[in-house]
């Protein structure tokens, strides 16, 4: 799942989650747009959103992701 999908789908705002995780608003719309994160913020957002939203989700990038999660070897 991803970031905006679990925030559109728990009727969560940038504000609330950036306020539960700690990270800036701007960031985490950056990491919705597509725009990656560290090991630590995407931590941060597992925990918040406990585990909805996987390392996967927001560590690869998702042009490389095939159909069923896993990513192609390319």
């Amino acid at each position: 799942m991803t970031l905006r999908e679990y925030r559109t789908s728990h009727g969560i705002t940038l504000d609330v989650l950036a306020a539960r995780t700690g990270i800036t608003k701007t960031a985490l719309a950056n990491i919705e747009c597509g725009g990656g994160c560290r090991l630590r913020t995407a931590k941060a957002i597992v925990d918040a959103t406990e585990g909805s939203v996987s390392f996967e989700d927001l560590l690869v990038d998702p042009a490389i992701k095939n159909g069923n999660g896993a990513t192609s070897a390319e």
